[in-house]
Formats: structure tokens, C-alpha cells, sequence
């Protein structure tokens, strides 16, 4: 795949011009805040939250340049398209404003399993309202691609759901991006915004800390 992100030469915007922090202000509904990195020079990757009159939500989503123009549609959904000018963007009656000073574009990190592998705690709301929660183990497969997850969600101090289950990470236009995927709800995507934290809509997940070392086997005492 084609991973130039830099100065283009038919007038449009690179991604890493359109790289950076934005704030949003969708009027008059909401608020909230997304970082744009780029994945080539068509493909842009964003992590952030909203909140409004609607529950928060935390995540991310890909978008790919619609061709000969500076728009960018959603990966799945057509309709939902961001305009970029410099230092601004927009998508219907949302408004973006590019933050800070510095003019350095950002580059896409891929976060590795392996960085992701651990305890993890997560709380899940409705309206701002903590209606569940879970903690569980994160483990890299082999396949550099792929995570299983282990443990429980619990409503209060009872647990109604076990969750064990293996995660795909999204790839979009040949990109890796740091989605991944549920095996049975494809619209069910967790995104990493680093090895430590990541938002699925209306849930948080924390890292708490690495996994213990395996145990050494055991010693076999000899018989005299």
C-alpha cells in the first residue's frame, strides 16, 4: 500500500497537512474532541469522544478520501463525509477546529498485541450513568493480528456475562488500523488510542497492568 502522507501535487490537502487535534462543536447538540493521523495519502484514522444530548461516546473510525476532492467518507457509511479546509473540517452541522500551535504533522502508531497484552477494567453508561463494568485478561495469539479476551461483566457486584472470545484487528484499503473486531458483531469494534486506553461508544477500558510471569515447572525431587 502506498504510505506517502506528505505534499501532494494536485492542489489538494495531504493527510499530513489534514493530520492533527481538532475540537468539534456539533450545534446545538454537542461536543467533543478527535485526533486525525494519516495512513497513506487517501486514508485518515481518528481517535476521540462526543458528548451531548446523547450519551458520551468514546472510539474511533477510518475515512477515505473521496477521489479529487478534500471530503473523506466513512469506511462503512457513504453518507457520512468530513470536509477538510486548512485548520478546519466539517461533516453536516458539525464544526472542527484544529488545536495548538505546532504545524509538525502527526504519524499513525500501530499499537502491537503484545503492548496490549494484560488486566483490563472497563466501565460501560448509559447517559453518564455507570450501568456495568468488567475486568479481564488480554493475551497476544501468534497471529500479530489477533487478541483473545478473558473475563467477566458484571451489573453491580454480579456477574451476568462471561466474555472469552478472539478479536481481528480492521484493516481498511490494505491499512492496518488499531480497531478490532468482534468474531460475532462486526459494528462491535474496540479502538486502542494507544496500548493503555480504548473507547468502544459508550465504554472505557483501562489497562491495569501486565500479565504475571508463567509459573516454572515443577521440581522433581529425586529419590536417594
Amino acid at each position: 500500500v502506498d504510505t506517502n502522507s506528505g505534499p501532494r501535487s494536485d492542489g489538494l490537502l495531504s493527510t499530513d497537512e489534514i493530520s492533527g487535534h481538532y475540537c468539534c462543536v456539533c450545534f446545538p447538540t454537542g461536543c467533543g474532541s478527535t485526533t486525525v493521523v494519516p495512513h497513506g495519502p487517501d486514508v485518515i484514522e481518528q481517535w476521540g469522544w462526543c458528548w451531548g444530548f446523547f450519551p458520551l461516546c468514546i472510539g474511533g473510525e477510518v475515512r477515505i478520501r473521496d477521489p479529487g476532492t478534500n471530503s473523506f467518507r466513512h469506511w462503512k457509511d457513504p453518507g457520512n463525509v468530513t470536509t477538510f479546509t486548512p485548520g478546519r473540517a466539517s461533516n453536516g452541522p458539525s464544526r472542527l477546529w484544529k488545536t495548538g500551535s505546532s504545524t509538525r504533522p502527526l504519524a499513525f502508531k500501530l499499537v502491537d498485541t503484545k503492548d496490549i497484552e494484560g488486566s483490563w477494567a472497563c466501565c460501560c453508561w448509559i447517559v453518564m450513568i455507570v450501568n456495568s463494568w468488567s475486568c479481564f485478561t488480554k493475551i497476544a495469539l501468534a497471529d500479530k493480528d489477533k487478541l483473545k479476551y478473558s473475563g467477566a461483566v458484571f451489573f453491580g457486584p454480579l456477574p451476568f456475562l462471561l466474555i472469552n472470545e478472539v478479536r481481528t484487528r480492521l484493516y481498511v484499503n490494505g491499512y492496518p488500523t488499531n480497531g478490532f473486531i468482534s468474531p460475532t458483531y462486526p459494528n462491535n469494534i474496540d479502538w486502542y488510542r494507544d496500548s493503555d486506553c480504548v473507547g468502544n461508544c459508550c465504554s472505557c477500558s483501562v489497562r491495569k497492568g501486565e500479565l504475571p510471569p508463567p509459573r516454572p515447572p515443577p521440581r522433581h525431587r529425586h529419590a536417594r
